[in-house]
């Protein structure tokens, strides 16, 4: 789509919108008229359809197919977890803690150890693996040395500072005078 329009409904930003809808609906009770299974199943198929279109020529196709399932995906295993929480170990809370980091920092290690994986004789399977472990060990080392030191040490910064005014609470007393 040219213009605008082009880079609003970039596969990208559809991702993004398809993860805000599935809030919503969550957040509004919303069943889209199946059972909180049945978003799981459509959404494993979902994914399962673009990852069979990985080859195809469309790729755009490719990231929006799978960024569809993901959502009904969450969407449906947020719903369970309404039901009846989920158990969860002290792995899993970590991933979730990590999240963020790994976020951060899954794009630019996925091209690295694409690239460095390219010139071995694996399939593009162990190569995405491969990709994803890299990816999760060193957002996981990121959260747990960089981002949650640097949370501590913001939250023992005076409320003044951080919400941006970088002003002594003595002297905001004194301006308001």
């Amino acid at each position: 789509l040219p213009g605008w329009m082009g880079y609003f409904l970039s596969p990208l930003n559809l991702e993004f919108i398809f993860g805000m809808l599935a809030a919503t609906a969550l957040r509004r009770g919303v069943s889209l008229g199946l059972p909180a299974l049945g978003h799981i199943g459509v959404g494993l198929l979902t994914a399962a359809v673009a990852v069979a279109m990985i080859d195809a020529d469309e790729v755009n196709a490719f990231r929006v197919l799978f960024g569809l399932g993901m959502a009904l995906l969450v969407f449906g295993f947020a719903r369970l977890d309404l039901r009846k929480p989920f158990q969860v170990g002290d792995r899993l809370l970590l991933l979730g803690s990590a999240s963020y980091a790994i976020y951060l920092v899954h794009n630019p290690l996925l091209s690295l150890t694409q690239r460095v994986v390219a010139k071995l004789p694996v399939g593009w399977v162990l190569s995405c693996a491969f990709g994803v472990v890299v990816s999760l060990l060193v957002g996981i080392a990121y959260h747990r040395y960089v981002e949650t030191p640097a949370m501590r040490w913001v939250r023992r910064l005076p409320l003044v500072v951080r919400l941006g005014r970088p002003v002594a609470p003595a002297a905001a007393g004194r301006d308001r005078a």
